[in-house]
This record gives structure tokens, sequence and C-alpha cells, in this order.
């Protein structure tokens, strides 16, 4: 199952502090794996992200040491490599959309086409709801059980859109999702913006459009 799983990774992590038992990281990527590079170099977390972070990092680690720190600090795992020793995808991940061969049903779930795999920790799951899931979780998913998550694309915000990504127009003016930690109020009417104010408050706020 798919806590058995989480489980006897989370005991491994544990047993070696320090090490990750999952897999050689690709530190060579600027951003987190699920996370959207932006134009000017920074990342942008998915919509699903809580890790406790700011979403938006208009400035990421260089080093190595740096990009661990942040990973562990914020639990925002890199991507793993290949047994060659390169990164699947260039930009990461897209964890927001089922993995290859499954599909997402009208509640949100996503539910394998095929017979679940047997996983070393036992039968692996047919169902998955991405949105209670964190990254580190599904990267344990896809390597225990064998599947593959789509490549993200370099994010382009689209000025056009009311309010910030994941945040909801409600009476006129646009408020914040509960898991926003940024240093701007919760509600905000940005619809009435130009487009060079929205990207100064997404640069003052930590969001995105």
């Amino acid at each position: 199952s798919v806590q058995a799983i989480d489980q006897s990774l989370g005991d491994v992590r544990n047993a070696v502090p320090g090490i990750d038992a999952l897999c050689t990281r690709d530190w060579a990527s600027q951003c987190p794996d699920g996370w959207s590079l932006l134009p000017d170099g920074g990342c942008a977390a998915p919509t699903s992200y809580n890790g406790g972070c700011a979403s938006v990092q208009p400035v990421m680690p260089q080093t190595t040491r740096g990009k661990m720190g942040f990973a562990e600090r914020c639990k925002a795992p890199w991507a793993c490599v290949d047994k060659a020793g390169q990164g699947h995808c260039a930009n990461g991940h897209d964890y927001s959309q089922c993995p290859e061969g499954w599909a997402m049903t009208q509640s949100g779930e996503c539910v394998s086409r095929e017979r679940p795999l047997e996983g070393p920790s036992g039968m692996c799951p047919r169902n998955i709801n991405l949105s209670t899931k964190s990254i580190n979780e599904l990267q344990d998913l896809a390597i225990y059980c064998n599947l593959t998550f789509a490549c993200l694309v370099e994010c382009k915000e689209d000025f056009s859109m009311a309010c910030p990504m994941g945040w909801q127009l409600t009476g006129g003016v646009c408020a914040a999702p509960p898991t926003y930690i940024g240093s701007c109020a919760f509600v905000a009417n940005t619809s009435a913006m130009t487009v060079e104010q929205k990207k100064e408050y997404g640069r003052r706020c930590g969001l995105l459009f």
C-alpha cells in the first residue's frame, strides 16, 4: 500500500541520518523536482506545495550544499538521476498530472489502467490522490512502483488572469489559499492591476500569475 511504502522509506531515512536512501539527486538542476523554472531564474512550487517555505523563490541556492539545505528545510527534494547519471527531465516532473498509463477520475484521483505492480513493501496502489501526497512520497512511489511522471515545461506567467495562481476570485477580490505563507495580505484586489503592477506584486508577495 501507499502507507507501507511511505513507512518503509521513512524507516530507512531515519536509520541513515544525512544520507539520501532513495536515490542520487540531480543537483545540477536549478529547481527542486516538481517546481517550475521561472524566466528570471527563480523557482515556483506546485500549487499543492505545503512544505513551509514561500511558494515562489526569486533566488535559489547555486551550490550543492545550499540546495541540500533548501531541500531539507523546505521539504522540496531535487529529482533523481537515472542509472547513467542523467536527470530524466531537465525541469523536473509534473506531479499535478497522473503517471503515464493512469487516468484521473472526476474526484481527482489517479487510477491505474493495469494491475498494480508488486513493490518491495507489498502491493503497489491502484488509486493515488495527488493532492494529499508530498513530492517525496510521489518520488518514493515512482521508484518503488515503476511509475513515470511527465516532464515539466518552463513556466510562462499569464498576466491576463485576475488572480495569482492558486487564489480564488470571490466577491471581486482574490483570496489566498490556506497554504499561502508570503508576506502579503490573504485578500487583495489584483484584477484591476496592470501587467507591470502584477509583476511587482508577484515579486513582493512570492506569487505567480
